[in-house]
């Protein structure tokens, strides 16, 4: 069971990362 919440935390990680830096991307893009 550990391994499992393990991996979600992980997929839930990534997931929250790739969220920020499209935002970072898109703020960038308005400003310029």
């Amino acid at each position: 069971m550990e391994p499992k919440v393990l991996l979600i935390a992980t997929l839930d990680t990534k997931e929250k990362e790739a969220a920020y830096l499209k935002r970072i991307i898109e703020a960038k893009g308005v400003k310029t």
